[in-house]
């Protein structure tokens, strides 16, 4: 298969160059949007631009109902699927654009239920499919609760159907190798944009532009280009953001003087784990997932993340309801790092002081690529009462060809790097971070939560020795792999 990362994110790039113009098209004509390449330069030598068209063919629903199963979250992520009426909001109005074009292309009228919040959206397409009934054609849930419909045979197999391209940029196709388990090869669950909540998920580092200037600190983003931001890296900066500054410790007091390095939460162990170039997880020779969590390489991840967290003032753990939150304690400059899903830019947009993101830290210089954790994403599921799969593909692979087209360049000009990010230097971040988006194969099926569970306890109590805990465990998490690998490997 084909590398889908890198064709997305030159494509991304590409629509940043043309902005205007591709905004301007964004009227959601039904023949949808062509996407032409920016010109490659050598700095002496350009190539011609190429253009691709794609192909919607000649599906005709006759005016039937396509309905998607949404779901619901409370935390400020960009979840929505669809709109009653244009709201004069360009991402608002550019999904809308997007959902009327395949409604004409296809002569259909697409529905969402976005009445179920979290778990009760895989209860609510579970319990559809137990009785029997074709109420969904498509579904975007939460990875972490998709387990008991995968192991129930509620998911139909996405492989056998020729009109989703998963080999084409408009989907992660990386993500979806990486779930398909054993002989069978089955694709029970895929990755795309036309929910965005995947792609605001990812986690970043986000730091402090005016306290490290007030520290005479280099903004490290240069580091960051340079492939030089590293666990050491990182760890000078918690460093010096450390600072007493009158009080008597380090104990979290809301109106508190004390300063910290990095305030954050449960996913810093787990992105600075996988940012370091090693996995919870790994597929084996038959393809069929195992767990990875052994090996001088883990251990001396494991060991240099843990010990990010041991000195006081240096890393907080602060996950209490608002304000004693970690995206709070950010934006009211009480910390000078944060370790957060993208989406907490959203709070940030009358922030006073002005900040930037990077890329999760290497392990070390050696490390070819970022990788940055995808920490709470939605994944495309079919029904297995789905009764005509075939036009659900040619409906959703348009779909998500929109998405990429039309959408991500207004949801990256626009949402977040005019609004939520201040400065070019976060824009070419944001870049990186997209070309180095991760998924944690054990996240759909509960493995990633037994083994991420550990290390988040020991980061908490400043402890650093983990080998019998993951050991008390294996035996669970082996079992349950061999459960799901039976069900439908």
């Amino acid at each position: 298969m084909k590398n889908p990362a890198l064709k997305r994110m030159s494509l991304i790039l590409a629509v940043l160059t043309l902005a205007a113009a591709l905004l301007s098209c964004g009227g959601g004509g039904t023949g949808g949007s062509d996407v032409t390449d920016a010109p490659q330069s050598d700095n002496e030598t350009t190539a011609a631009e190429t253009e691709f068209v794609y192909d919607y063919g000649s599906l005709d629903m006759e005016g039937e109902e396509f309905k998607i199963l949404n779901t619901e979250q409370p935390y400020m992520f960009y979840s929505n699927l669809d709109f009653e009426e244009l709201t004069g909001d360009a991402l608002d109005d550019e999904i809308f654009a997007r959902n009327r074009a395949i409604e004409s292309s296809y002569n259909l009228e697409i529905a969402i239920d976005s009445g179920h919040s979290l778990q009760a959206a895989s209860t609510a397409l579970q319990n559809t499919v137990l009785a029997g009934d074709d109420v969904y054609k498509a579904a975007y849930l939460r990875d972490t609760w998709i387990a008991s419909l995968l192991t129930g045979g509620c998911l139909a197999d996405q492989q056998d159907c020729d009109s989703f391209q998963f080999d084409m940029p408009w989907w992660d196709g990386n993500a979806i190798e990486l779930n398909r388990f054993g002989g069978r090869q089955a694709i029970f669950f895929s990755f795309n944009d036309v929910s965005l909540v995947d792609f605001e998920g990812t986690v970043t580092v986000f730091f402090n532009e005016d306290m490290m200037e007030d520290l005479g600190i280099e903004f490290p983003y240069q580091t960051a280009r340079d492939g030089k931001w590293t666990l050491d890296a990182y760890a000078v900066l918690a460093k010096a953001g450390t600072n007493l500054n009158g009080a008597d410790s380090y104990a979290w007091v809301l109106d508190g003087d004390a300063i910290y390095g990095c305030i954050s939460y449960e996913h810093f162990t787990d992105s600075f784990i996988i940012g370091g170039d090693v996995d919870f997880f790994t597929l084996d020779a038959d393809n069929n997932p195992r767990l990875a969590t052994q090996g001088a390489k883990f251990d001396a991840v494991v060991e240099k993340v843990l010990r990010l967290c041991v000195n006081d003032g240096e890393w907080l753990f602060l996950n209490n309801p608002e304000p004693n939150h970690y995206e709070i304690a950010f934006k009211n400059s009480r910390t000078l790092m944060t370790v957060a899903q993208l989406k907490a830019a959203n709070k940030y947009r009358d922030m006073e002081t002005s900040y930037g993101i990077l890329p999760i830290p290497k392990y070390d210089e050696a490390q070819e690529d970022y990788r940055c954790l995808r920490s709470y994403t939605y994944v495309l599921c079919i029904p297995a009462t789905n009764t005509d799969m075939d036009k659900t593909a040619v409906v959703m692979d348009a779909l998500a060809y929109r998405s990429y087209a039309d959408v991500m360049p207004v949801f990256y000009e626009g949402r977040v790097s005019q609004k939520t990010l201040r400065n070019q230097d976060s824009i070419d971040m944001l870049a990186i971070m997209r070309d180095s988006r991760y998924y944690d194969i054990g996240q759909a099926y509960g493995w990633g939560d037994t083994i991420k569970a550990i290390f988040r306890s020991c980061a908490k109590s400043k402890k650093t020795e983990y080998a019998s805990d993951v050991e008390s465990k294996r035996t669970a998490i082996e079992a349950s792999i061999e459960k799901i690998i039976e069900t439908i490997g």
